[in-house]
């Protein structure tokens, strides 16, 4: 408004310095020192008749009421015309001259000062328009930017609001705290009732926090440490909720602390699901430890797979010995005999033959022995063109079920007695040893074993000296015959050796007669000296076409042949 007034005021100055009015129909007196001589009058002629004549420079009053409009010259030099309007300002003006005014003679006057006016009003309006202008764009600025803070502030607030951060402000020398909307949502009091105080945000603290909150509080203002702590609160109601506060000092020129600006989130929601989260942790650690399991998670296209300590725990290592752990590593601590496996299950896990990978193999223990172990796992993501992108899983050390599992086994296909295989097992081994002999066309021989008075030393000596017989004829047996060969007892005094190979035509013979020598030794078993004979047939299988029965018979027929010829010899049969 005191710029509008200026302006008004300015151009009424110009107006009046060169007779041109603000008001149309007010009279203005002009000094005649201005313009002395100039006979010039500045007429209205839309005004009332009697108040055309607004006023007069050197021009007697009494001439004055003679002036009409009439008296303008036609003839003028300049361009004015009779009734011309000429725009001064924002107003529209005739101008008149006497006929006996002395400008008559020097029209470039009147022309000089009606043109430099007219500039003068130009530049005024021009000076009015510009300021204006400014004036308006800066307010519109002004209400724009306005608007948008008041967005910003709207957005500002309810991020807080979703964040639960509310900030304060503390003015120390005042002993004054202020606190944005959130901060009086998150301690859940009314900020129409409420009064924020130092004193009241202490109380609030819980009682088990408050000493390292002042403490932490004491190192900002006095030794230029960082603020940022987490404590819990008590609210009115009893609940207790958890916050993360954070803050920084405004120092004046001396050093001393001024105020202080911080703000205060609400972590409630956080810790109470890092507390579910460690338990859940710490659980599954006691499962992974009762369940003696190791864990791995696999990182396929890094090639790079982390692991838990009882992972490495399992083969002796500490977690450190064997970090990185990539695929090769892994591999190169495998059983060299169950790599393949290894690799084939694999290889059926990322080609989606299989949706899961399930291993059993060796490992190399640190101390050097092998270690057996389960291996499970998954591939649970894939890149966008169906590749294993990332796969995890648990790693169990099996050894002592392994352990158990072979010792079934044994017991399963051993006789209890002396130690050798049962007839279940020569069953079996016999069946393949026949496939390989048909398929390579390798011959092979099959000797029946009975031992001649065995009946009587168990009548005579009781049944614990006939069991030492056996196992005395075992341990013959074990050291006579080759490593290759399967030997089984298959029932009281009767024994069965398969000789899955003959390195030489005559083969099984030199074994029937090292047999029959080795065994005609006295034995001396608790304090009796024995001599026990036995009878062995021998069935060759050199046909390559024989089916198992033809060659069992065959070898039960020369087994019967040799008792019939005496006992304790052998005789051969082939099919």
């Amino acid at each position: 408004m005191r710029l509008i007034g200026l302006i008004v005021y300015v151009r009424k100055w110009l107006l009046a310095l060169f007779g041109c009015c603000k008001k149309r129909r007010t009279k203005r007196a002009l000094s005649n020192d201005l313009l002395l001589g100039t006979g010039l009058v500045l007429f209205d002629p839309a005004a009332d008749s009697d108040k055309q004549v607004l006023f007069a420079l050197g021009i007697d009053p009494e001439e004055l009421a003679t002036i009409k409009p009439d008296a303008l010259l036609l003839e003028s030099v300049y361009p004015l015309q009779r009734n011309n309007m000429i725009d001064v300002g924002v107003d529209q003006w005739a101008l008149v001259q006497n006929s006996t005014s002395p400008f008559i003679s020097e029209s470039w006057s009147v022309h000089i000062l009606i043109v430099f006016g007219l500039i003068i009003s130009a530049l005024f309006n021009w000076f009015i328009i510009i300021v204006y202008g400014q004036s308006y764009e800066t307010e519109q600025q002004v209400i724009a930017r306005t608007g948008e803070l008041s967005n910003l502030n709207v957005l500002f607030n309810r991020a807080q609001t979703m964040g639960s951060i509310g900030h304060w402000e503390w003015d120390i020398n005042h002993e004054k705290l202020w606190w944005s909307e959130e901060v009086f949502h998150i301690l859940e009091q009314d900020s129409t009732h409420f009064i924020p105080s130092i004193d009241s945000l202490l109380a609030a603290i819980h009682p088990d926090d408050r000493d390292f909150v002042s403490r932490a509080v004491d190192g900002v203002l006095y030794r230029n440490e960082p603020f940022a702590v987490e404590h819990r609160l008590v609210l009115d109601n009893h609940s207790e909720k958890t916050v993360y506060e954070e803050g920084f000092v405004t120092f004046d020129a001396q050093n001393r602390p001024v105020s202080m600006f911080g703000i205060i989130q609400d972590i409630t929601r956080r810790k109470n699901a890092e507390k579910a989260l460690e338990v859940e942790r710490q659980r599954l650690e006691e499962i992974i430890w009762a369940t003696n399991v190791g864990t791995w998670e696999w990182d396929i296209i890094g090639n790079s797979i982390i692991i838990n300590e009882r992972w490495a725990d399992i083969l002796g290592y500490e977690l450190n010995d064997l970090l990185p752990l990539s695929r090769l590593t892994w591999k190169m601590l495998i059983h060299q005999e169950d790599q393949p496996l290894f690799e084939h299950l694999l290889e059926e896990a990322f080609s989606h033959i299989k949706d899961h990978y399930e291993c059993e193999y060796r490992m190399r223990h640190q101390q050097g022995h092998w270690v057996w172990v389960l291996t499970r796992g998954k591939v649970i993501e894939w890149t966008a063109d169906g590749k294993p992108k990332r796969m995890s899983g648990t790693q169990t050390d099996i050894t002592d079920r392994k352990h158990r599992d072979e010792e079934v086994r044994r017991l399963a296909m051993t006789d209890v007695l002396t130690g050798l295989v049962n007839r279940a097992y020569y069953s079996r081994r016999l069946s393949e040893t026949i496939n390989i002999a048909k398929r390579n066309k390798v011959p092979f021989a099959l000797l029946m074993l009975d031992l001649d008075g065995f009946k009587e030393i168990n009548d005579g000596y009781g049944h614990p000296v006939g069991d030492l017989v056996l196992k005395d004829f075992a341990d013959l047996l074990r050291h006579t015959c080759r490593d290759a060969d399967v030997i089984a007892r298959i029932g009281g005094d009767e024994f069965i050796v398969i000789m899955t190979s003959l390195e030489q035509a005559k083969g099984a013979e030199l074994l029937a007669e090292r047999l029959l020598q080795q065994n005609d030794a006295l034995r001396v078993i608790e304090g009796h000296q024995l001599k026990i004979g036995v009878s062995i047939g021998v069935g060759m299988y050199t046909s390559f076409t024989a089916s198992e029965e033809a060659l069992v018979k065959a070898t039960d027929k020369a087994l019967y042949a040799a008792k019939s010829a005496g006992k304790n010899n052998y005789k051969v049969l082939s099919v």
